[in-house]
């Protein structure tokens, strides 16, 4: 994940579009084009297409979801790595997001 400073780094919008970039862009991808090489005709293919693209899109926005919240619950021996690490790298998480919307002061830790 890449460091965002300013403005964009509280952005609900940016930190989707980041991750949909960082993560759930292949999985979107990869499921559109198994529908696109498949045998359906044409006017089926372009319309599963579309949908497989759409559930590949937000099942790797879920995926990195998932990922962040681990990165605050986890464990070392689940993670593979020490939990908090996100935070620590001054990374912005959706849960991040999540809680400066109920408590703003935490903004000045970001």
């Amino acid at each position: 994940q890449s460091h965002t400073g300013g403005a964009e780094a509280l952005n609900f919008d940016y930190y989707v579009r980041k991750t949909y970039l960082k993560t759930a862009s292949l999985l979107a991808h990869s499921c559109k084009a198994a529908i696109l090489l498949s045998d359906a005709t044409d006017p089926e293919r372009r319309q599963a297409a579309e949908l497989a693209f759409d559930y590949g899109k937000h099942l790797g926005l879920a995926f990195q979801i998932q990922d962040d919240i681990l990165d605050i619950v986890g464990d070392l021996e689940t993670l593979g790595k020490e939990p908090g690490s996100d935070l620590r790298e001054g990374i912005t998480t959706a849960p991040t997001l999540y809680a400066l919307e109920q408590h703003p002061e935490l903004k000045e830790m970001i």
